[in-house]
């Protein structure tokens, strides 16, 4: 390998992990899953993070949802049948 290759391949090592944190930041690690409850009559569970995805079920007010993931203003979270389904973070807290 030539100089020049084995130095960029050291710069990109390095900025991999430098921004590395940032990449898997919206991940809620198994220790720090966080307990949500549902504050509105129903919301609409969803099968992917986006509004216009299909509903996978209906979360009830005062519903009990464990958040395993946070991408962007969604939460994965695991519904009282055990099945992973997102919510939008404003329905819930």
């Amino acid at each position: 390998m030539t100089y020049l290759i084995k130095k960029k391949i050291i710069y990109l090592q390095f900025a991999l992990l430098l921004f590395c944190p940032y990449v898997f930041a919206d991940t809620v690690s198994n220790s720090n899953k966080i307990t949500l409850y549902v504050l509105k009559n129903t919301v609409n569970l969803r099968q992917l993070p986006a509004i216009d995805s299909e509903i996978a079920g209906k979360g009830l007010f005062g519903e009990r949802l464990t958040a395993t993931r946070k991408k962007g203003q969604w939460y994965q979270v695991t519904n009282r049948r055990g099945v992973q389904v997102w919510v939008m973070e404003d329905l819930v807290g």
